[in-house]
């Protein structure tokens, strides 16, 4: 259910994003980093996806979990500890399905529209600052206050071309998948078409600004259960809602949590130590070997260089994205083209793993980690070194960069030791 509903998401928002940059270049400039951030999270759940539907990789990893359930249920001791724990991750996956698709709709993201998200904290404020501290939602602890009363009266301008579409598409969405008879679709469309909606609730707004919003707030609870902004009437809908599915949530979430503890244990009972156990945030080594693999009928190669680096911006003409900066076109003699720049490796890591060093087996430090090619996407269920691949920026491009591209040979010679 999550990645097809994310996949759609993702396309909703770029198809928004990319129909903005084309009004002007300076809105496709400052779109960029955005545009790119989520096309990037796309390609990557693609990737996911592909691996949860790939029917030999999930066979294989469905015999071994078949295995490995018999082992626990062969063994009395073992089959009482943890045999369960299976079921029970199967019974609260099953709870988290039927909620779903209302968790995604009673929420303040909408696309991460800066207007509903604005309204949820108005509606929530009076009523979370009246706790004491630590029972408050996260953003409204002592802790987070300051940068949520900065982000929340913030003087950048609303942009309403982008509110409208970016709401526009996430009430076609909701328009789509919850019935006519939902309470967040009847108080957001009504009878109206998204569009029409999204462009009222926006016409209609009295929080466009940080200091019409500070208003609103410190008009207290009786100002903002009497406001009639189309943004916080609908926030008022959504935050019982959401404040009872974020609840329960927490509760399936925390309960497969302890299942999935017990099946960690299970793992070590049976396999001991000849298998890895998952990543708990706490330090891990990966073994790899810098390997060539098969790819679009050929091969990639285990390196690539300074060479390809401006062959594929010269293939594209130097248009974006694949444009170089001036400082990079004008390094091109100085530089040593054939100089390893990105390499790949059979690591297993993972997302967070990007910046960990690669270390050589003398114990050098020749690189570090950034990504993994996308054959490595589908393996987050099941790992293989036939095609999946670490990618890693070389050593010897930074320090080649720094020296004939950055003029920073102070910065070279220190991670270099002078050499």
């Amino acid at each position: 259910m999550q990645y097809p509903a994310t996949l759609d998401a993702f396309g909703r928002q770029i198809a928004v994003y990319e129909a903005l940059g084309q009004l002007s270049p300076e809105r496709r400039s400052a779109l960029r980093n955005q545009l790119f951030g989520i096309q990037n999270s796309q390609k990557a759940t693609v990737g996911y996806r592909a691996g949860l539907t790939d029917s030999v990789l999930m066979s294989r990893k469905t015999a071994w979990e078949r295995d490995f359930r018999s082992r626990v249920n062969a063994n009395p001791e073992l089959r009482r500890l943890y045999g369960a724990s299976w079921d029970n991750i199967t019974r609260i996956r099953g709870q988290m399905r039927g909620v779903d698709l209302r968790r995604r709709y009673h929420a303040f993201g909408a696309y991460g529209t800066r207007l509903l998200g604005f309204a949820g904290t108005i509606s929530r404020y009076a009523t979370e600052m009246a706790k004491p501290d630590s029972a408050r939602l996260m953003p409204f602890r002592d802790v987070m206050r300051t940068r949520m009363e900065q982000g929340l009266y913030s003087a950048t301008p609303i942009d309403t071309a982008q509110e409208v579409r970016l709401l526009t598409a996430y009430l076609t969405a909701m328009a789509r998948e919850l019935p006519a008879t939902d309470p967040v679709r009847r108080q957001a469309l009504g009878t109206r078409t998204p569009d029409d909606a999204a462009r009222a609730m926006i016409q209609g707004s009295t929080i466009l600004t940080g200091d019409q919003r500070r208003a609103l707030v410190q008009s207290g609870a009786a100002g903002v259960a009497a406001s009639t902004d189309p943004f916080v009437a609908l926030a008022r809908v959504i935050d019982p809602l959401e404040r009872a599915i974020a609840t329960q949530w927490t509760a399936w979430v925390n309960e497969e949590s302890q299942n999935d503890e017990l099946i960690a244990r299970a793992l070590l009972a049976v396999f001991g130590n000849s298998v890895a156990p998952d990543a708990t945030f706490s330090l891990r080594i990966t073994d790899g070997e810098v390997k060539r693999y098969p790819m679009n009928g050929t091969l990639a190669p285990a390196y690539t260089t300074f060479y390809g680096l401006y062959d594929r911006a010269y293939g594209f003409n130097l248009q974006e994205p694949w444009n170089l900066t001036p400082r990079w076109l004008a390094a091109r003699g100085r530089l040593d083209m054939a100089t390893p720049f990105n390499a790949v490796s059979t690591n297993d890591i993972i997302g967070g793993n990007s910046g960990s060093p690669v270390i050589s087996r003398d114990g050098e430090v020749v690189g570090l980690i950034f990504d993994g090619n996308m054959e490595s996407s589908a393996m987050r269920f099941l790992f293989s070194e036939s095609v999946g691949r670490a990618v890693w920026v070389d050593s010897r491009a930074l320090i080649e960069a720094l020296r004939r591209v950055y003029d920073a040979d102070a910065l070279a010679n220190e991670l270099t030791r002078g050499n």
